[in-house]
């Protein structure tokens, strides 16, 4: 094998990063890295592993696997991360779109057409918005709605603003601490959706280096060990602004599900539901106003 072929540099990426995360992301990793840099499709890498790579092609690679080994997310070194459709800056300033979160978002837009509310004029509020990757998925999949993103970070708004102007959707960005100020001085709301801190900050040393390193700690952790705090505070925002009979969604993980469904119930919430991810995890909570 030439040590300047694909192939070779493959090998590589996989026996360094295989250090860090299991094999199939690892290769997933290297597929990302080829198609930015080479700009080879997986088939066509798949097509051409023997092909023989420029110096500076050789450098570039050499130059992200660098980065790589420090744990950095790919998403970071390319500032690129794709969220049901869209493809989205990202930074440092807010977190990397994950997979259950599409799964959110699909429920919502499943319910919608179920309840034959997927054609009308709705009001709908992400809270934690982050990227903005909830609010403008949806905002696709329901032009004709009013959607709302809140954020604590003025940086986080930053990027969602910009993936707003990226994918051409139509969203109103608000700087708001949801802990301290739960004002809203916008029309009554038809949704509140909601993807927020749930790690309690005690157990911050069980995060992977590239989360924990890299990815912003104000997104992932509670002040404190009250791991339903902001579940708490945006199902009180939601009885106050949320139309009677309007809709609640919550991502949650597999270890506070349960509790999380409770409180919605203990806070008069109707008709909570759980529902699993593709793993079968519960992971989202639904309930009606």
């Amino acid at each position: 094998m030439s040590k300047n072929s694909l192939q070779y540099f493959k090998e590589i990426y996989k026996k360094t990063l295989t250090s860090i995360y299991d094999e199939n992301e690892a290769m997933s990793i290297w597929n990302i890295v080829v198609e930015k840099v080479l700009h080879l499709s997986k088939i066509q890498q798949m097509l051409n592993q023997d092909k023989m790579l420029e110096t500076d092609e050789e450098s570039k690679l050499l130059s992200v696997l660098e980065e790589l080994k420090t744990s950095k997310p790919v998403q970071y070194i390319f500032n690129e991360a794709y969220f049901y459709g869209l493809e989205l800056y990202v930074d440092e300033s807010v977190l990397i779109p994950r997979p259950e979160t599409e799964e959110l978002v699909e429920l919502i837009l499943t319910d919608l057409k179920e309840r034959k509310l997927n054609q009308s004029k709705l009001s709908i509020l992400d809270v934690g918005t982050g990227s903005g990757c909830i609010p403008l998925a949806l905002k696709k999949h329901l032009p004709q709605s009013d959607i709302f993103g809140l954020d604590v970070s003025e940086k986080a708004l930053l990027v969602a603003r910009k993936n707003a102007e990226l994918c051409k959707l139509d969203a109103t960005f608000i700087q708001q601490d949801i802990l301290k100020n739960d004002a809203w001085d916008n029309p009554p709301l038809d949704i509140v959706v909601s993807n927020p801190p749930y790690i309690p900050i005690a157990e911050k040393n069980l995060m992977s280096d590239n989360v924990l390193n890299f990815e912003p700690h104000l997104a992932l952790f509670t002040e404190n060990d009250e791991a339903l705090i902001f579940y708490e505070k945006i199902t009180r925002f939601a009885f106050k602004y949320v139309k009677k009979g309007g809709l609640l969604y919550f991502e949650g993980n597999e270890f506070n599900v349960k509790k999380l469904a409770n409180l919605l119930k203990q806070k008069g919430l109707q008709n909570v539901r759980i529902y699993s991810d593709m793993s079968g995890k519960g992971r989202m909570v639904q309930g009606v106003v």
